[in-house]
């Protein structure tokens, strides 16, 4: 996939089976956007795990529509070694998004740096306090808002 520029998910809205996109797009390094615009639900343990690993391009992603997180490192790695990340958003999460579990961002943002990772001011009571939040994600300089 070294020459894929794009990804159109846009008809996608649930990932529930665990590893779904496990390495999915993993070195695709022209990847430079990914539509994910009716994605409301990931449920499945490590369902989006390492899924853009690698992926050097891409600058930027909004989970605009994303409402629930609720599996078991659902996000983990996700974006790990996606350096020229700069913004990920994630507007329509609430505080009753996440389930029992608070490991969903683990390493998110692994081997990346300066990122500025955007959520609505009304979690930041729920998830302010998680580990990989505070940690950045696993990245360098990251920058949390909860802003939206």
């Amino acid at each position: 996939c070294a020459a894929l520029a794009s990804v159109d998910l846009s008809s996608l809205t649930t990932v529930s089976n665990g590893s779904a996109f496990y390495f999915a797009f993993y070195g695709c390094v022209s990847l430079t956007s990914v539509d994910l615009s009716s994605l409301t639900t990931i449920s499945g343990s490590s369902a989006l795990d390492s899924a853009f690993y690698g992926c050097t391009s891409l600058t930027s992603v909004d989970f605009s529509v994303l409402t629930t997180v609720s599996g078991s490192s659902a996000l983990n790695s996700a974006f790990r070694n996606c350096t020229s990340l700069t913004s990920v958003s994630f507007p329509a999460l609430t505080t009753s998004s996440f389930g029992s579990y608070t490991n969903q961002f683990n390493n998110m943002l692994r081997n990346c740096s300066g990122v500025t990772v955007h959520f609505p001011a009304a979690i930041q009571s729920t998830i302010g306090s998680w580990s990989d939040v505070t940690a950045g994600f696993g990245g360098t300089n990251t920058t949390v808002l909860f802003d939206l």
